[in-house]
């Protein structure tokens, strides 16, 4: 399972059982577009 968590502002944390993943969210075009980086689980 995969918890979404809102940081602040645009800035989501997705993590599960391998991994947190920091994804900065825009909006193009009425559409979101996610870029992240990847931290390993420790």
């Amino acid at each position: 399972m995969q918890f979404l968590v809102l940081l602040k502002h645009d800035y989501y944390l997705l993590s599960n059982m391998e991994s947190f993943i920091l994804y900065h969210c825009f909006f193009n075009g009425g559409q979101a577009v996610k870029k992240g980086r990847i931290w390993p689980f420790h």
